[in-house]
């Protein structure tokens, strides 16, 4: 890997995209994003490599961001400790992703149990409570996430933009 040619990449194609090495083989999106945010960051989405044992994690992962700016400053991040782990931060790009596509897929939500009825988007990968009516990360809708398989969440109300969505 020639890290001057990802540099020059990454900011010529102003890429949203970083790479995460060393990640302690447990990490979950929850922590990832516990530990952006501590130091400024706001990934809108995490990914890791699916491997032919399940069971196996790689360590590894990418996380995107929603401006190619957000990015470039949470690579600063790169040394610092994720559970007593230094983290390798390095920048990637949307190629890398896309040529990647087949093999990735989403950390695990949390270390908690998923309770019946909680879901994950299927834009973002985000693990939602039941109650929720759209997604907390990115607002995309629930689809029939609730009990009675409405896209209500089983409140009732007809349509996105009525009943408790303001109580989230």
């Amino acid at each position: 890997m020639d890290a001057r040619a990802d540099v020059r990449a990454f900011l010529s194609e102003r890429s949203k995209v970083l790479h995460m090495a060393g990640l302690p083989h447990d990490t979950t999106q929850s922590e990832l994003e516990s530990w952006f945010t501590q130091f400024g960051g706001r990934p809108i989405a995490f990914w890791t490599l699916r491997t032919p044992d399940q069971h196996k994690p790689t360590g590894s992962g990418f996380a995107v961001f929603s401006s190619h700016e957000e990015a470039a400053e949470s690579l600063c991040m790169n040394g610092r400790a994720l559970n007593e782990k230094a983290i390798e931060v390095s920048p990637s790009s949307s190629r890398v992703l896309d040529r990647a596509a087949e093999i990735l897929t989403p950390f695990p939500p949390s270390k908690n149990r998923p309770r019946p009825g909680d879901w994950t988007c299927p834009s973002c990968g985000f693990s939602n409570f039941q109650r929720r009516t759209a997604c907390f990360r990115c607002s995309f809708p629930a689809m029939g996430a609730g009990p009675s398989g409405d896209a209500m969440g089983g409140y009732g109300g007809g349509g996105y933009g009525y009943g408790p969505a303001a109580m989230m």
